[in-house]
């Protein structure tokens, strides 16, 4: 059996993406020769040519196909264990945390929390997802440091905390001509042409799904993949939103749109930070979450 040096494991990823072992070895800066003997080792291993030439390059086999992306994953494991310190200086420190929000937290939420961050640790810097796809996967891979939203299969090895209560309102441009009868009629609601916002490709949206469970149901005109553009088409119709609370308060700041309350009991959603149990007790994840708490207040404030 193989006793495994770590070396092979980025001899076997520079020719699997190079398709040469000269390539690879200049990659690595080692000679062609050392590449050539780690080659042979994991060949030996694996009890399989793992590359083949064709023509001037090296071709993986379906084994290597098959190892390719394990192999990526042993050397970021690696790679973080090397990297890993329990020390976290705020003011110095240079980590890209990588957050999955909804496209509201970016409207509403980031502002608040660079601003506070960047007060703090000016060197720190996000990668903002609005994709829900795989979450649970990429969370316990750590390629997402901590996602915002209302995401209930987050549940076992997952930490959550509940940040803001998203209460929905109605939404339609200032002098919508029936405006005043949304605000008291169910019946006026539901005969109105709706806009509905799901960032779920293919799915219902939670407004919808909390409809359904009522047994009612909207005629939706427009269906949107996120609420850049909400504005743009309510300002320009009779066309009706159902948005959170929140979003709507912002969007009537800096639009000439006007909010009702729902004329009917309707589920009110949280909005939760959660993180995997492997990053609960990291000094930096510590610091971000505390961040994320601090400018889910600010926003509570401003909307009760």
């Amino acid at each position: 059996m193989l006793l495994f040096d770590n070396k092979l494991l980025y001899i076997f990823v520079e020719i699997y993406q190079h398709k040469s072992v000269s390539h690879a070895a200049n990659a690595l800066a080692m000679t062609q020769p050392a590449v050539s003997i780690g080659l042979r080792r994991l060949r030996e291993h694996y009890n399989n040519p793992l590359f083949t030439r064709v023509g001037y390059e090296m071709q993986g086999t379906e084994l290597a196909d098959e190892l390719y992306p394990k192999f990526l994953a042993a050397i970021t494991s690696l790679e973080a264990v090397y990297s890993f310190t329990d020390d976290f200086e705020p003011s110095t420190a240079k980590n890209m945390f990588s957050l999955m929000v909804s496209d509201i937290g970016d409207m509403i939420l980031l502002p608040k929390l660079l601003n506070l961050s960047q007060q703090e640790a000016p060197f720190i810097a996000y990668n903002m997802s609005i994709s829900q796809k795989n979450l649970k996967e990429r969370m316990q891979q750590g390629e997402v440091d901590l996602a915002v939203g209302f995401v209930p299969e987050l549940e076992a090895g997952f930490y959550h905390k509940r940040l803001i209560s998203q209460y929905n309102v109605g939404l339609v441009r200032a002098g919508h001509p029936r405006l005043n009868s949304m605000k008291s009629d169910s019946m006026a609601y539901f005969g109105e042409r709706h806009i509905d916002v799901s960032n779920n490709e293919g799915e219902d949206s939670l407004v919808e799904r909390e409809l359904k469970s009522l047994s009612q149901k909207r005629h939706i005109t427009v269906r949107l993949s996120n609420y850049l553009g909400l504005s743009r088409l309510l300002l320009s119709s009779d066309l009706v939103a159902t948005v959170p609370k929140i979003l709507a308060v912002q969007l009537c700041e800096d639009h000439d749109l006007q909010l009702f309350p729902l004329p009917f009991d309707f589920y009110n959603y949280p909005i939760f930070a959660y993180w995997h149990e492997k990053r609960h007790k990291d000094a930096d994840h510590i610091w971000l979450r505390q961040q994320i708490f601090k400018a889910a207040t600010l926003v509570q404030k401003e909307i009760t």
